[in-house]
């Protein structure tokens, strides 16, 4: 009879038994996720606290929104009188302030809410009304945190109402159209149902490398305290705490340091003996600049900004940091804030103006300023082109004039042919 052979069942893996790689006593098979006990999107009394008294909550929260809102933008449009009221009223309503707010309430809480407050004749549960606001009837605009706006669940995707429970005992319900939802990070459907429809808190990502970061250096706070060790050498210790005469032992440490203290001078019985050992900590700044990088990472702030300073041993100039942060930077601003400032200027022009704003266009400013040198170098390399393309045929020098005088108002005072 021929014997067949036996098969075993195979699992799919690399494996390595003699080392414990893929094995029962491997320990990254035994690994598993546990969320942080913090949870700043459902605890906001946490939330608040730790953004007023931890200095790196703070930054993370706010550092971003001034961003946002520090180089602001430029509304520009051909019906420059209705525009000027918009603008006015914006001042007013301390927008660019608001905005700021919001934007870093959102990051620390998960979401936060601008409220229009604003009278098209309606009550506030029904769709805002363009067309019947009132005339100067725009005369607010508050943040409202999520603690204090309740979303009314309903079968739709988003809430089509909110409502307020304000510290001084208001309550309202207000209509979606009327409220600037700023939410923190996008959330699937079911942990937008756990969230009550507002956004993941961003600082939230980075409480875990926060806490770690300061157990490191409490840590080493504390080891620095321990910089001299005195080790004293007992004769007959273990026969001391073999018999429970641990005082004994510890009366004759204390005679030796009063003995060193009164005379100055270190006095031992003949078979003791005493050691003072120096700890080296030369190294540890290593262990904090490592748990450093994993909140600059986890809030995705370059290190110059959230600390003040780069922690030695990372990037001295941090160029290619500052350019993924400023990316992440411009694409809230077109992403997230533009379209709100779409809304409000159109509230804002009905408001003012009782019409619409039809020709208008938003301009961000760069948030990086060119030097004089900058400028120079940059118009260095477009003149050099242009004498290019001249040379060329492709363009005239009349083209090139034209270009200049439109593109740089310092050559305003070009004249050029079309123009005569």
């Amino acid at each position: 009879m021929e014997k067949k052979t036996q098969v075993s069942k195979a699992n799919d893996g690399f494996a390595n038994i003699a080392k414990g790689i893929g094995g029962k006593k491997d320990t990254l098979q035994n690994t598993s996720y546990l969320r942080s006990t913090l949870n700043l999107a459902k605890n906001y009394e946490l939330a608040e606290e730790l953004y007023l008294y931890n200095w790196l909550v703070g930054n993370i929260a706010d550092i971003p929104a001034n961003e946002v809102t520090r180089e602001w933008c430029e509304i520009t449009s051909t019906q420059s009188s209705e525009l000027k009221k918009i603008k006015k009223l914006f001042k007013k309503l301390k927008l660019k302030q608001k905005i700021k707010q919001a934007h870093a309430y959102a990051d620390l809480f998960g979401g936060c809410a601008l409220y229009m407050v604003v009278n098209d004749g309606f009550s506030q549960d029904k769709p805002l009304n363009l067309k019947t606001i009132k005339q100067g009837s725009f005369k607010k605009l508050r943040i409202l945190e999520p603690s204090h706006l309740i979303p009314v669940i309903t079968n739709a995707s988003e809430p089509e109402y909110y409502r307020l429970f304000a510290v001084n005992g208001e309550t309202l319900t207000i209509h979606r159209s009327r409220l600037l939802i700023f939410k923190g990070l996008e959330l699937t459907q079911n942990k937008k149902i756990e969230h009550n429809y507002w956004g993941g808190s961003k600082v939230q990502r980075s409480i875990e490398p926060i806490v770690a970061s300061d157990t490191a250096i409490n840590a080493i706070v504390n080891m620095l305290t321990e910089t001299n060790v005195n080790v004293y050498k007992l004769e007959g210790l273990t026969e001391l705490a073999i018999d429970d005469a641990d005082e004994d032992a510890i009366k004759r440490i204390q005679i030796i340091d009063t003995m060193k203290s009164y005379l100055n001078a270190l006095v031992l019985d003949s078979k003791d003996d005493f050691v003072k050992r120096t700890n080296d900590f030369k190294d540890l700044h290593q262990i904090d600049n490592a748990s450093l990088i994993r909140v600059t990472g986890s809030a995705e702030i370059p290190a110059t900004l959230l600390f003040g300073k780069s922690p030695d041993g990372m990037n001295a100039t941090g160029a290619s940091d500052f350019q993924n942060f400023y990316n992440r930077i411009k694409r809230i601003q077109t992403d997230k804030i533009e379209p709100m400032l779409e809304t409000l200027i159109m509230v804002a022009s009905y408001s003012e103006n009782q019409s619409d704003l039809v020709d208008y266009e938003i301009f961000w400013k760069p948030l990086v300023q060119e030097t004089k040198k900058d400028i120079a170098d940059r118009e260095k390399v477009e003149a050099d082109k242009d004498k290019l393309y001249i040379d060329a045929g492709v363009l005239t020098k009349e083209e090139v004039r034209k270009k200049l005088k439109e593109s740089n108002p310092y050559y305003s005072f070009l004249e050029v042919e079309n123009e005569k």
